[in-house]
């Protein structure tokens, strides 16, 4: 199963859609979770893709009815989607942690921050897709996430940067010296 994970678009659909694009390049889609901060049409991301989409609410979605969080189970693996800022994750991810671990999580994926992030503890998962709209980590790449899944509970996590974004673009303080 393979599992594309974005996270704060900000409005930006067209990100989303270039992230599914350049997923689409090494095959089928199977599941598109977006975890909070769309800001704009909830049905035009769905349309992207034809797998079941799971959306949560961040904390800049008004008024778009998305649920706060959803608990999934994507091959036998139970896995927890939120934005992440009820759970204070950008002060540190023990809230969001001890959440999952006592509600017997295998993966925990959150947004909110910026960052990209990937942790496999002992007990739990927990992973932060980044940004596709503003990144905040060195380099400021608009990062998204593969995530593979078989029927046997084996995962893989695969870093994506949107590859077009990255050549084609230069950030404002490279222009000013060309």
């Amino acid at each position: 199963m393979r599992i594309l994970i974005v996270s704060d678009s900000h409005g930006r659909n067209d990100y989303v859609k270039q992230a599914v694009e350049q997923t689409k390049k090494g095959g089928a889609i199977d599941a598109l979770i977006h975890l909070g901060d769309v800001e704009d049409d909830v049905e035009e991301l769905r349309s992207f893709v034809d797998c079941p989409s799971y959306i949560v609410t961040g904390n800049n979605d008004y008024g778009l009815g998305l649920p706060d969080h959803l608990n999934l189970e994507l091959c036998g693996k139970k896995i927890f989607l939120t934005h992440g800022h009820r759970y204070g994750v950008n002060y540190d991810l023990k809230r969001l942690g001890l959440f999952g671990t006592m509600n017997q999580m295998d993966i925990v994926m959150y947004g909110h921050t910026h960052y990209p992030h990937l942790d496999r503890g002992e007990d739990i998962i927990l992973l932060n897709p980044g940004s596709l709209a503003y990144p905040r980590q060195e380099g400021r790449a608009r990062t998204f996430m593969l995530m593979e899944l078989d029927e046997q509970g084996n995962m893989e996590f695969h870093w994506q940067e949107l590859e077009e974004e990255n050549k084609k673009k230069k950030n404002w303080l490279d222009r000013l010296f060309e």
